[in-house]
């Protein structure tokens, strides 16, 4: 049975008014099945290759004018109806799970108010994929999963005006940066990010595209002990984050507190001494 890149493959090579294509590993696997030749770096088949790979993906139960982009995008049972392989489908009933909870009221998917769940700790799995429309004021990329729990308890120096929290993910859960950032391109909403405060978490934030950054609040956390070990392993990122920083933009006084005391300042850090957090927005060199 073929794979999903060849039946992809086969759908592009039909669809196209091209004749000659570059030579890719699936279009050297179709020419080695006799459905067009290779010569030289071109792949190029003729009409009648292009009726019989028709009767080919036929036989594979597969619609030759449906996109290649389109073929294998759902679940099994859509898949299914695609072709003869559900196994091809890009998701699986055992996906991973996407973690959010909205931090006040206001926000909106598919059209209806997710509920703010009564208590701190608490919030909603979804596919991430089944939210078509979203509404919200801001969507906060959480680096941590103790940090996300907690977030209702975190001390702000702002309101989260529908604010709707998105755990960053991990190997059990589902990319909440990736959909984030999605999500925020797609519906036009306010990418925040709430990170560890040390180079590689604020080097995650400004990477991600966050417009806003939470930060803990300086005077308070002059006098807590950092982690300098977390700071000197990740001197690639500090290098980074140097660069990426303005000189006198707002953010820069957190560098130049990184600076002065070597040392980083995780999430859990910052609850466990209750430290307020502000909302610092990221400048980027031109």
């Amino acid at each position: 049975m073929p794979n999903k890149r060849l039946v992809q493959t086969a759908l592009t090579v039909v669809q196209s008014p091209q004749r000659a294509h570059p030579v890719t590993k699936s279009r050297q696997a179709l020419a080695e099945e006799g459905y067009g030749r290779v010569v030289g770096r071109e792949y190029r088949v003729t009409l009648d290759d292009i009726e019989r790979l028709k009767v080919w993906l036929g036989r594979e139960g597969v619609d030759w004018q449906l996109p290649a982009d389109q073929y294998g995008v759902g679940h099994r049972e859509e898949a299914a109806a695609q072709g003869r392989n559900e196994k091809h489908a890009r998701l699986t009933t055992g996906d991973k799970r996407l973690l959010i909870q909205p931090m006040s009221a206001g926000v909106l998917a598919n059209g209806r108010e997710l509920p703010v769940l009564p208590e701190p700790g608490m919030c909603l799995s979804v596919d991430g994929s089944s939210i078509t429309s979203l509404c919200a004021g801001a969507l906060v990329v959480i680096e941590n999963s103790r940090a996300f729990q907690r977030i209702r308890d975190q001390l702000l120096t702002v309101v989260p005006h529908r604010w709707l929290a998105v755990y960053r993910g991990d190997t059990e859960y589902a990319s909440g940066q990736v959909w984030a950032r999605d999500q925020a391109r797609q519906h036009r909403i306010r990418l925040f990010a709430y990170p560890d405060f040390d180079p590689a978490g604020l080097m995650i934030a400004i990477s991600m595209g966050a417009e806003h950054v939470l930060v803990p609040d300086l005077d308070a956390l002059e006098n807590v002990p950092g982690k300098p070990d977390d700071f000197d392993r990740q001197q690639d990122q500090w290098s980074q984050l140097q660069r990426a920083v303005p000189p006198g933009s707002i953010l820069s006084n957190w560098v130049d507190f990184l600076r002065q005391r070597k040392a980083g300042f995780t999430q859990e850090h910052l609850l466990s001494y209750r430290i307020p957090l502000e909302l610092v927005p990221v400048e980027r060199v031109q």
